[in-house]
């Protein structure tokens, strides 16, 4: 099983987003700031080295909003961890292109989703309104399957470890 993460940075108005190049079904279109989870990597310490690695700026107060478990039963097995983080502007205004995939600025990511949807991954016209939610209070969540999906309460954040077994952020 694979593991990812995707990472939202916002002001409270502005998003930063990366252009894919691939794989080819995102080619073009706009996605959270993420990568894979490298061995011995905690999901945390993932998002805060691709973000840092795509962007050029480091970011350590991420906080995991969700997590989708594509289990062993999908044509492709795979966790993928979205975290959140709101900052300064003036970061937002710092970031920059690193690697191959460009970095954008939006300046109003959910009207943009509702007026560009082609130019978006789908599953961010829930992914960005829950990042940009401004109250902090709420668990993370975990949803099983591709097609229906299971959302059940967690109280800690375990999930299927990137090295075998279960991870717990809260609880380690």
């Amino acid at each position: 099983m694979r593991h990812y993460v995707v990472g939202f940075a916002h002001d409270g108005t502005r998003m930063a987003f990366i252009r894919k190049n691939k794989p080819e079904w995102q080619k073009g279109r706009l996605n959270g700031i993420g990568g894979k989870v490298e061995p011995g990597e905690t999901y945390k310490d993932a998002m805060v080295r691709e973000f840092e690695e795509e962007t050029g700026t480091r970011i350590d107060s991420w906080t995991r909003i969700c997590t989708i478990v594509f289990d062993e039963s999908s044509d492709d097995p795979a966790v993928i961890a979205f975290y959140k983080t709101r900052v300064a502007p003036e970061v937002l205004d710092g970031l920059k292109t690193v690697e191959e995939e460009e970095v954008v600025i939006n300046q109003s990511p959910i009207v943009s989703m509702a007026l560009w949807p082609e130019q978006f991954i789908p599953n961010l016209s829930w992914l960005v309104p829950l990042a940009m939610y401004k109250y902090d209070n709420y668990s993370d969540f975990v949803i099983f399957g591709e097609v229906e999906y299971q959302i059940e309460p967690l109280t800690c954040h375990c999930i299927p470890g990137p090295h075998g077994g279960y991870t717990c952020e809260t609880c380690s």
